[in-house]
């Protein structure tokens, strides 16, 4: 029992002597440190607004994706209207110099006084060829000059630039399949 009791009194007083200690050091803890960060974190919250207390992206108003997608659908029509106008503008302009180009011609005729032998008419396959009248290709420089028409002229090719040009592009791939064909049966 002398041992039991030994020990006892030896935590007793080992306690005594480190609980003051143990008790001072959470006492100065709390005092230092936790205190006037507590305060500090107090006094922030009273000055900043709600407002200020949200994330960036809170704040952000909800994106409405309909909205957006109007927005995105008039700005296309914006852009195809602006191509439409642009392409009738290009039209108007070639028919205009094309009349200036009529009237010089029949300007230099009068000067000229007899007229000329007019040059042979091509027809619409030659012209989209690119041929000169009564030229005659071999199928296989026929074949290679259709690959390249079609490859300059793909629908595929406008897909991006709008419907009007994709349809335009169609017309002209079906001029030229029916031009080859016609072509081809005269190709030697």
């Amino acid at each position: 029992m002398e041992a039991l009791q030994y020990y006892s009194t030896t935590l007793q007083n080992a306690f005594g002597k480190i609980l003051p200690v143990v008790g001072y050091a959470l006492f100065a803890y709390l005092i230092c440190i936790k205190l006037p960060f507590y305060l500090l974190l107090k006094i922030k919250k009273e000055n900043t607004k709600p407002d200020e207390l949200k994330p960036e992206a809170l704040k952000t108003e909800p994106i409405d994706f309909r909205l957006l997608q109007k927005k995105v659908l008039l700005e296309q029509e914006a852009q195809k209207e602006k191509i439409q106008q642009k392409a009738e503008e290009i039209k108007a302009e070639e028919k205009k110099d094309q009349k200036q180009e009529k009237k010089q011609e029949k300007k230099e005729e009068k000067k000229a006084g007899p007229v000329k032998p007019k040059k042979p008419h091509l027809t619409l396959a030659e012209e989209i060829f690119e041929l000169s009248p009564g030229q005659v290709l071999t199928k296989g420089e026929l074949k290679k000059r259709y690959h390249d028409l079609l490859r300059k002229n793909h629908p595929d090719k406008v897909d991006s630039l709008g419907n009007d040009f994709k349809k335009l592009a169609e017309q002209k791939t079906k001029d030229i399949n029916q031009a080859y064909q016609k072509l081809k049966s005269k190709a030697s």
